[in-house]
C-alpha cells in the first residue's frame, strides 16, 4: 500500500481544502513546527500523529484533551488503526477527514523496527485482513459451484415456454452511491430547508456505535433536502465544509448497510435459498424506502426472477409424479 495520504481540513483557515502528503508520520497540532498546524483552542500544541507503519495508518493521541474517530474517544497513546473515510476529531469538534488505499497484508521484513503497541496494532490488522481472506476464499468456492451448475444448466438448454432475462444481474456497491447522491427535486422554502439541515445535524450528534440503517437514511434525506433548496450538488459549494464531511460520512454507513444487506440477499438468490433472499430484499426496502429509485426497480425484478424459478421448481415435481 502506498504511504500517500489525502486530508481534507474542517477547521481553520484552510476548512474544506485537501492536502496530500507523502510521508510516514505527520504530527498535528496547534504548534507551527507541525506537519498539519491546527488553529484551534481545543488543540493542543502537539495533539497527535499520523504513522503508516507496515501498511497501515494509524493514529496516536498524545494530547489530554483526547482525539476522536468517527465521534468515538481513543485511548492517549495507544496506536489505533485507521480506514479510508475516517474522521478526527477532538471532542464533538471535528478536525479533519483521511483518505487512503485499503491495507493489504505486508511483506515479511518490509518497513522499520515497530514498538510494542505499534505491533499489537499492525497485527489486530493483520489478523482481519486474514479473516477477510478466509472469506473471500469460502466465496471463491462457492462462486465456482455457481459457474458448474450454470454451465451445466446452459448445456441442458432452457425449458420450454421459457424466456431468457436479467432479472436475476446484480446492482453493484458503486451503482447504490450513485444512487444515494442523485439530487432530490428543489424544495420551494427555505424555511423548510433550514429545518431539514437543523434536524439532520441534530440526528447525526445523537448517532454513535453502530447506528441503524433506518435513523441513517431520515439523516441523509434531510441533509439532501437541504442541498435541494440550494441547488448545490456538495455543502462545499455553499461554504459548509464541515457540513459536507458529516455528510459524506453518514452517505458511506448508509450505502455500506444497504451493500451488505442486498449482496446477501443476491447470493441467496442464486443459491435458490428464496425465502431467505425475499426477507434480505425486503430489509433493504426498509433501509431505503424511496420507491422511485434503482434499487426498488431491481429488487422488483429480482422477486420476479425468484417467482419464475419457483413456478420451476413446481412444475418439475408435477412431472415427477
Amino acid at each position: 500500500m502506498s504511504d500517500t495520504i489525502r486530508i481534507q481540513m474542517a477547521v481553520g483557515p484552510t476548512r474544506g481544502q485537501f492536502t496530500v502528503l507523502s510521508q510516514r508520520k505527520i504530527y498535528f497540532g496547534r504548534a507551527p513546527e507541525n506537519t498539519l498546524a491546527i488553529e484551534d483552542e481545543r488543540v493542543s500544541r502537539r495533539h497527535g500523529e499520523l504513522q503508516c507503519a507496515e501498511g497501515h495508518w494509524m493514529l496516536i493521541n498524545h494530547s489530554s484533551n483526547g482525539c476522536t474517530v468517527n465521534g468515538r474517544k481513543i485511548k492517549k497513546d495507544k496506536p489505533h488503526v485507521l480506514r479510508s473515510g475516517d474522521v478526527i476529531g477532538v471532542g464533538k469538534t471535528t478536525l479533519f477527514a483521511v483518505e487512503f488505499m485499503e491495507p493489504e497484508a505486508p511483506a515479511v521484513g518490509s518497513g522499520a523496527e515497530l514498538t510494542e503497541p505499534e505491533a499489537k496494532a499492525v497485527a489486530e490488522a493483520r489478523a482481519r485482513t486474514a479473516k477477510a481472506r478466509l472469506w473471500i476464499g469460502v466465496g471463491s468456492f462457492w462462486v465456482l459451484v455457481l459457474l458448474i451448475i450454470i454451465i451445466a444448466q446452459m448445456l441442458g438448454g432452457p425449458e420450454k415456454g421459457t424466456k431468457e432475462t436479467n432479472d436475476d444481474k446484480a446492482m453493484t456497491e458503486s451503482q447504490i452511491m450513485s444512487m444515494l447522491r442523485q439530487p432530490l427535486k428543489r424544495t420551494p422554502e427555505e424555511a423548510q430547508a433550514l429545518r431539514n439541515l437543523a434536524k439532520a445535524e441534530s440526528g447525526y450528534r445523537a448517532i454513535s456505535g453502530n447506528p441503524r440503517a433506518d435513523a441513517l437514511y431520515r439523516i441523509h434525506y434531510d441533509y439532501k433536502q437541504a442541498l435541494a433548496f440550494f441547488g448545490a450538488k456538495s455543502f462545499n459549494d455553499i461554504k459548509k465544509n464541515e457540513v459536507q464531511i458529516r455528510y459524506t460520512n453518514v452517505e458511506s454507513m448508509l450505502a455500506k448497510k444497504i451493500w451488505r444487506k442486498y449482496s446477501r440477499g443476491h447470493e441467496r438468490m442464486l443459491m435458490s435459498e428464496y425465502e431467505d433472499a425475499k426477507r434480505d430484499f425486503n430489509g433493504v426496502q426498509d433501509m431505503y424506502p424511496e420507491s422511485q429509485s434503482l434499487i426498488h426497480d431491481r429488487i422488483h425484478a429480482h422477486f420476479r426472477h425468484i417467482e419464475v424459478q419457483q413456478s420451476k421448481g413446481k412444475n418439475k415435481k408435477k412431472r415427477r409424479f
